[in-house]
């Protein structure tokens, strides 16, 4: 699909350098997501994408947030994460996409 190292990386949250194991599922594009380290479900919307995230070691609610262009108020308000609330490792978060067209 011509997608390069540093994109790849990105959308899946990951260092481009760093190793995958075996069983891992990547994003392989922002339009028409495969299920991943992020899976993805249909929500209610017919105009959003609500992405399932699990926090791995390292990850920050800022670094998500970038990795997937929305806010961190956003995560926190779709998550009911207070402004004092930190998330854990294996914890599952929701991240609402607009959907490309």
């Amino acid at each position: 699909t011509g997608i390069d190292v540093r994109t790849l990386a990105r959308l899946n949250g990951l260092k481009p350098n760093e190793k995958l194991r075996m069983g891992d599922r990547l994003v392989l594009a922002q339009a028409g997501r495969t299920p991943g380290r992020a899976s993805r479900a249909r929500g209610g919307s017919s105009s959003k994408d609500t992405l399932r995230y699990r926090v791995r070691t390292g990850d920050t609610l800022f670094r998500i947030a970038r990795i997937y262009n929305v806010s961190v108020t956003q995560l926190r308000s779709w998550n009911n994460l207070a402004a004092a609330a930190s998330i854990r490792v294996g914890q599952t978060i929701e991240i609402f996409l607009p959907q490309r067209r």
